[in-house]
């Protein structure tokens, strides 16, 4: 059933560049759901559609409202229904969306982690959003970051059984294949679960910590240098707290070190990136 016009005008809200905008009218849109049962569909199909809008900020709003009205309605809508509407609305392999589809079924896997409305989903998102790495991998620091923020919420014996398989051929060839989102995955897997990532990552250890050996440092540099600015920050922050915490960065951050062009590479990069960041040039 089609909202009435008090409805719909909170569509057009949650595209607002404001966020305390968005975010009223998610919180209205909402409220009008739950008062009104005949229009959950209509609201859950077009929010979904939605994420892959650029249109101002309707990806933050539409996957910020999402988010909030499945926990409001996840006993209709199950995940299993949701990536079938997502795959009439959200194809991936859809060559005119230009990788639209592909941020907002990342997003739609999101807002259901987001929602904390569903059990024993883990491994199925997961699943989703590996899909949408294979498709779109320009979109995988992102899809990492999500990926590690529902793994380490998961037991860790379940883990082992439905995610690892998953993410093992990734992992073991992070490094060798110099794979930047994976070798980031592992960084930020490695305290949840030390002894699976140190299976995958010469360097890290079964307790979680970091011992980085010469040849680590080779291929670091190799991924370093191959990351692009989006990718190239978090990385970075990641590498270098991992080198604090394990008592190296002394040693490794010095001019007389053997990885001084790894640091020599850093500082450059850095360097740019704050200059961009924080002054705006060019």
């Amino acid at each position: 059933m089609r909202p009435t016009a008090d409805v719909l005008n909170e569509f057009y809200d949650l595209v607002e560049l404001d966020a305390g905008k968005r975010l009223s009218a998610a919180d209205r849109l909402v409220s009008k759901v739950k008062s009104d049962s005949s229009i959950v569909d209509y609201c859950i199909e077009r929010l979904v559609a939605g994420l892959s809008s650029p249109r101002g900020a309707a990806r933050f709003g539409y996957s910020a409202a999402l988010a909030v009205l499945l926990s409001e309605v996840y006993e209709s809508w199950t995940v299993e229904r949701l990536y079938e509407l997502a795959d009439k609305k959200l194809d991936l392999h859809d060559k005119e969306s230009e990788g639209a589809n592909g941020i907002g079924r990342h997003l739609l896997a999101y807002a259901i982690f987001q929602s904390k409305a569903y059990a024993e989903c883990e491994a199925f998102l997961i699943e989703k959003e590996l899909d949408v790495y294979r498709a779109h991998p320009s979109l995988g620091m992102s899809i990492v970051e999500v990926i590690a923020e529902i793994a380490v919420e998961m037991d860790k014996k379940k883990f082992k059984s439905t995610v690892l398989p998953l993410l093992k051929s990734y992992l073991d060839t992070a490094i060798t294949r110099t794979s930047v989102e994976f070798l980031y995955l592992a960084l930020l897997l490695k305290d949840r679960f030390p002894s699976y990532m140190s299976n995958s990552v010469s360097f890290i250890q079964k307790d979680g910590s970091c011992e980085f050996t010469a040849n680590d440092f080779t291929f670091l540099l190799l991924i370093v240098k191959k990351c692009d600015s989006t990718a190239l920050a978090p990385l970075l922050n990641t590498l270098l707290a991992s080198s604090r915490a394990s008592g190296q960065f002394s040693d490794v951050y010095s001019s007389e070190s053997p990885f001084s062009e790894l640091i020599f590479f850093i500082e450059i990069i850095s360097y740019e990136l704050s200059n961009k960041l924080f002054f705006g040039k060019q």
